[in-house]
C-alpha cells in the first residue's frame, strides 16, 4: 500500500495519478518517479469581438477548426475566437519556478509573446476564416505564449 500525504492527512491507495500538466515530471520526481513529458511553447491570441458570436450561449456553441496543415486550432471562447499553434519544430521549456512558490507573481509557465513567430500562422488563420478574422471590428484582446503538454 502507499500513501500521500497532504495537510490533512495521509491517505492510504494502492495508486496514486500526476495529473498536474507541465508540472507533472517535477511533482512525479517529489515521489521518487518518472514522467517522460516535456513541456511545449504554445501560442495564441484571443480576437473579438466576433459579431457571428454575439448572440450565442454558453463558452463553445461553434465546433473547434484543427488544422493539420499548418499546426493551428480555431476555437470560439464566449464571444471572442482563439487562434493558437504548436510549431512543427517544438522549442521545449521548463516551468520557471516552483509549481508550489506562491510567492512569485509571475506566471511561471508564460513567457514573452514574440509576434514574429506568430504572424505567419497568423496570416494562416485568416486566410481559413476571413470573415470572422479579417473583420476591422475585431482585435486582439491578449496575445499568450505558454508552456502547454
Amino acid at each position: 500500500m502507499r500513501s500521500v500525504r497532504t495537510t490533512s492527512g495521509d491517505i492510504e491507495t494502492a495508486a496514486v495519478a500526476v495529473c498536474c500538466g507541465v508540472w507533472s515530471p517535477r511533482i512525479a520526481k517529489m515521489a521518487g518517479a518518472t514522467i517522460p513529458l516535456i513541456p511545449t511553447v504554445h501560442q495564441m491570441i484571443s480576437v473579438g469581438p466576433i459579431p457571428l458570436f454575439a448572440d450565442t450561449v454558453g463558452e463553445i456553441a461553434y465546433p473547434i477548426i484543427r488544422d493539420m496543415d499548418t499546426n493551428m486550432y480555431e476555437r470560439q471562447h464566449g464571444g471572442d475566437i482563439e487562434v493558437g499553434f504548436l510549431r512543427a519544430s517544438p522549442d521545449h521549456r521548463e516551468p520557471r519556478r516552483d509549481p508550489l512558490d506562491r510567492g512569485v507573481r509571475a506566471v511561471a509557465t508564460e513567457m514573452p509573446f514574440t509576434q514574429d513567430d506568430f504572424d505567419p500562422q497568423l496570416q494562416d488563420a485568416l486566410e481559413l476564416m476571413p470573415v470572422l478574422l479579417g473583420d476591422e471590428r475585431v482585435g486582439v484582446r491578449y496575445a499568450i505564449n505558454g508552456l502547454s503538454r
